[in-house]
């Protein structure tokens, strides 16, 4: 939010000092561009894809309740009347028990 940083740069705002460079992005976090060697990107690339798990299965998690039943109820409405169907299209055998 604008009103927790401090655009000027002065770092009088909620956030510290913190500096933009020309393409807008906050230069003040620390990033794997800043430090050397591959270590640091595949750990941050695998805490980041930990994350990015994790916030999957709690959006899914909030969210299963609320989608499934319908779904469930829709399946089970559905076979019943599938087996409903075949069971009266069957002919009933006594209406023709004197046939020859």
């Amino acid at each position: 939010m604008l009103s927790n940083t401090d655009l000027s740069g002065t770092g009088k705002g909620k956030g510290g000092p913190v500096a933009f460079s020309d393409a807008g992005v906050r230069s003040g976090d620390l990033s794997c561009k800043e430090l050397s060697g591959t270590a640091c990107q595949d750990g941050y690339s695998l805490w980041k894809l930990g994350e990015r798990i994790l916030n999957v299965w709690r959006r899914f998690s909030t969210q299963v309740f609320r989608v499934v039943p319908p779904f469930v109820a829709a399946y089970v409405i559905y076979s019943w009347g599938t087996e409903e169907f075949e069971r009266l299209k069957r002919k009933n055998p006594a209406d023709y028990e004197n046939d020859e």
